[in-house]
């Protein structure tokens, strides 16, 4: 319902027929911006763990056979740039809509934000797929980390590791 604001949604140069799905999405857009803020610490921290090739990887890799080891390397090294894009992409969303935001408020140029508006719909599902996929991962890392500690077994280093994989969608191919 856009009645008693429609000077706005005309200034921002959205259709009145879409105005609730534009609304709808900037309101997104500042739940998973709350969302990704309160999940930051934690997330930065198993970004942590994972970045470190000791301790992402089992205490025990003597019983492995070498094509074993070869494979977590090789399937680490995929799942971290995946970590990576998509804490990229979460950003790149959030400071597109901060700046934005910014100009419109502060400097009363309202043009950047009516672009991102007439995009929210695509940016605000982008933020709630990549949110969604940090959140898990951190609950299962953090899982892991609370019953075993950051040194983990080969069983329990490949359980995380599977888990982790498929919550980021990363497959050896």
């Amino acid at each position: 319902d856009i009645e008693g604001i429609e000077p706005f949604v005309e200034a921002m140069q959205i259709e009145p027929k879409k105005a609730p799905e534009i609304f709808f999405a900037w309101k997104a857009i500042c739940y998973y911006q709350v969302r990704f803020a309160a999940l930051l610490y934690a997330l930065k921290t198993m970004f942590q763990w994972v970045g470190n090739d000791q301790l992402f990887f089992p205490t025990d890799p003597g019983n492995l056979p070498k094509q074993q080891r070869t494979d977590i390397v090789e399937e680490r090294a995929m799942l971290r740039k995946k970590m990576r894009d998509d804490y990229a992409a979460m950003q790149n969303v959030l400071n597109t809509y901060k700046s934005s935001y910014n100009q419109f408020i502060d400097d009363s140029q309202p043009q950047a934000f009516i672009q991102f508006l007439a995009k929210a719909d695509s940016s605000y599902l982008l933020l709630a797929a990549h949110v969604s996929v940090a959140t898990h991962s951190v609950n299962l890392w953090q899982s892991y980390m609370a019953q075993f500690g950051p040194r983990l077994l080969h069983e329990q280093f490949v359980e995380l590791f599977d888990g982790l994989k498929g919550i980021y969608g990363v497959e050896k191919i």
